[in-house]
């Protein structure tokens, strides 16, 4: 199998896994982790806990994810959509010849799935135009939404209803999905997967046949739980989803303020991946050869 392509947000890079490790300089008082906060030590561990690694491993093969911790969906298909340029700028000092510029960049060839995590969907900013003018708004801010007159907006196009154009907005999203989707399996990708961290979309990947095949949900003994918040919230979740809550630190006399999936979640986020991936295995492994035999005379 080729490589194994995951871009997600601090989900996936794997924030608060450092606190499994027995490495000096965590930072126990942290409610929330900067730079300054990781040696490269504890990169190095998180790296070889998260999900991301553990599915890699089980096939064989090798992961690549976003270096930067946290970020935004915009940012998650950035990511994705400059994949030729991450290497270049992140590890190795920028060349130009292109006989050997291919020695400094990845492709999309080179991955046999993309893993994509979706994070809060109105973290980005929103793109609107009003009067004539395009404007960006965050509307988890009262100050953004009043400054970009996006209330007015809101009022001129849909009535004042929040609900109207958040359909509106989810509906445009899950198409741009499906869009790029099609677009990196058109180059060489076996197949794109997604799995979220909160909710909304899903109504939207579940009525949506190309999406809806390349969702993953959580599977824990049948249980199904169908984005890391409700594993982490849900009534019926395992014990321990969130680092905060994980048993693990109380036996070694530690308390934590994070609110990021446990090694235990990892763990289970990392099985619903493989499995789903195997399923795509066996079928392309038993799937009918199109070419029509010749018939013996």
């Amino acid at each position: 199998m080729k490589g194994i392509l995951f871009a997600g947000d601090s989900f996936t890079w794997g924030e608060g896994l450092q606190y499994y490790s027995s490495l000096p300089n965590v930072n126990w008082k942290a409610t929330q982790h900067y730079k300054e906060d990781y040696t490269p030590a504890h990169v190095e561990f998180i790296k070889s806990k998260r999900f991301a690694r553990q599915v890699a491993t089980h096939f064989e093969t090798f992961e690549y994810c976003r270096d930067s911790n946290g970020g935004d969906n915009t940012q998650i298909f950035i990511f994705l959509d400059t994949l030729n340029t991450q290497w270049q700028l992140n590890y190795v000092p920028a060349n130009t010849s292109p006989v050997r510029h291919r020695m400094f960049r990845m492709e999309l060839e080179d991955f046999d799935y993309v893993v994509v995590q979706l994070t809060d969907m109105f973290r980005a900013d929103i793109e609107f135009t009003y009067n004539g003018v395009t404007k960006k708004c965050n509307i988890h801010s009262r100050e953004s939404v009043k400054t970009t007159e996006f209330d007015k907006y809101l009022d001129e196009m849909y009535g004042g209803d929040i609900k109207k154009f958040m359909h509106i907005f989810l509906d445009r999203f899950a198409k741009m999905v499906e869009e790029k989707f099609r677009y990196y399996e058109s180059k060489g990708v076996k197949k794109c997967l997604i799995h979220t961290w909160q909710n909304e979309l899903i109504p939207y990947i579940k009525n949506n046949s190309f999406l809806e095949d390349r969702f993953i949900e959580y599977n824990v003994n049948g249980n199904i739980f169908s984005s890391i918040w409700d594993l982490q919230s849900r009534k019926d979740r395992p014990v321990g989803m969130s680092i905060s809550d994980d048993p693990y630190f109380t036996t070694i006399g530690k308390k934590v303020v994070n609110g990021h999936t446990s090694l235990a979640a990892h763990k289970i986020q990392a099985q619903s991946i493989i499995n789903k991936i195997e399923e795509i295995e066996k079928q392309v492994i038993w799937q009918p050869q199109n070419t029509p035999r010749t018939k013996m005379r």
